[in-house]
């Protein structure tokens, strides 16, 4: 799996901050081929307290048996949405 990470600082106390994360993996080791995409903007509070607004989303190709037998199975999808996260550091 290889996956990069950005974050910026939308203000100079860097209360507000940008975020983007992506990943991709299974190259045929466990799945053909997955990824993940997330974008989110996220404010600091207070020093532990953390809330971020996310869209993320995950597609993943996974194929296991032979075609036409009983022990084929396939899976292919892409799942994706918002997601609020509220987080507490200590």
């Amino acid at each position: 799996m290889i996956g990069l990470r950005y974050v910026v600082a939308l203000d100079d106390a860097e209360q507000w901050q940008l975020s983007f994360v992506g990943d991709i993996g299974g190259f045929g080791v466990g799945s053909d081929l997955t990824y993940t995409l997330v974008g989110a903007v996220g404010y600091q509070i207070s020093e532990s307290w953390k809330v971020e607004l996310k869209y993320k989303s995950l597609w993943v190709d996974y194929e296991e048996g032979n075609k036409g037998t009983s022990s084929y199975f396939s899976y292919e999808t892409a799942t994706h949405g918002p997601i609020l996260s509220v987080a507490y550091e200590f």
